[in-house]
C-alpha cells in the first residue's frame, strides 16, 4: 500500500471537519503567516484533495504541509476532536514517498543515515560534552551493572551551547550516587526528525534498542524532549 492510500484511510477523519475555526486560533504558524492553508484546516483541505487524487504532489503543497511545527494545538482545541497529528504525520510520509521532501530535510536524513546524528560530525565526538565535567565518572560508558541509561540525545551532546544541560544532569547524578552509564559513540539519533519528516526510523530505533538492552540498565533518562517522545511513545 502506498503513503498516499495509507492517507486516504483517514478520509472519514478528515471529513469530520467542520471548518469551525478553533483550530485558526490556536496555530502559531497562522499567528505569524497569515495564510489559511496553514491552519489545521486548510491542510486538512489540501491532504484530503491528495488522498482523492484532485491534487498532486508538488513543492507547494510540500511548503504547506511541512511549514506545521506539530505542536499539536490543533488536535487539543479540536471540538470535534479530530485526530491532527496523524493526518498530517500520514500527508508527510505520502509526500516524502513522492519526493516532495523538502530540500532540508533531505539534507537532515543524509547526515542521520551517514553519521548517526543531526549534526553531521563523526559520532565520534558524542562524549566532548564531557571534557569539561567537575567531575567526570571514569565509566561513563558502559559500566557493568548500571541501572540507569543516560540517553544524551544529539543537541546536548554535539552543540556546545547545549553541552551544559548534560554536564549538569552528570553532576546531579554523581551527587545523588546514582549507577548509571551512557553509551557513549554506540548511541545514535533517535529518529524523531525523521519521524517528524515522514520518513522510516526503524532502522535507529532498532540498533538504539539493542544497544540500551545490551547494558542491562533497568530505567532510561533523557534530557531531550524529541528523545523523550521516541522512548515513551514510539519504541515501546
Amino acid at each position: 500500500m502506498s503513503a498516499i492510500d495509507e492517507l486516504a484511510q483517514y478520509r472519514e477523519e478528515m471529513l469530520r471537519c467542520s471548518r469551525c475555526g478553533y483550530c485558526q486560533a490556536a496555530c502559531p504558524v497562522y499567528e505569524a503567516l497569515r495564510r489559511e492553508p496553514m491552519t489545521a484546516r486548510g491542510r486538512i483541505q489540501l491532504l484530503r484533495a491528495l488522498s482523492e487524487g484532485s491534487l498532486p504532489p508538488s513543492p507547494t503543497l510540500s511548503r504547506l504541509v511541512y511549514c506545521c511545527t506539530d505542536c499539536q494545538s490543533c488536535g487539543v482545541t479540536c471540538p470535534a476532536g479530530v485526530r491532527t497529528e496523524e493526518i498530517f504525520a500520514a500527508g508527510r510520509q505520502a509526500l516524502a514517498e513522492s519526493d516532495c521532501l523538502p530540500p532540508t530535510l533531505s539534507v537532515l536524513q543524509e547526515r542521520i543515515e551517514s553519521s548517526h546524528n543531526i549534526s553531521g560530525e563523526p559520532n565520534e565526538n558524542r562524549l566532548l560534552w564531557a571534557e569539561n565535567l567537575s567531575t567526570r565518572p571514569d565509566d561513563l560508558v558502559g559500566k557493568e551493572g548500571a541501572e540507569v541509561l543516560l540517553f544524551t540525545g544529539c543537541v546536548s551532546a554535539l552543540y556546545p551551547m547545549a553541552y551544559g544541560i548534560l554536564q549538569d544532569l552528570v553532576e546531579i547524578l554523581v551527587a545523588a550516587e546514582v549507577n548509571f552509564t551512557t553509551l557513549g559513540t554506540d548511541e545514535w539519533c533517535c529518529g524523531y526528525p525523521l519521524l517528524s519528516a515522514g520518513l522510516p526510523f526503524t532502522d535507529v530505533m532498532a540498533h538504539n534498542l539493542e544497544a540500551v538492552k545490551a547494558t542491562g540498565a533497568r530505567t532510561l533518562v533523557t534530557t531531550c524532549p524529541s528523545c523523550y517522545h521516541m522512548w515513551k511513545h514510539k519504541y515501546s
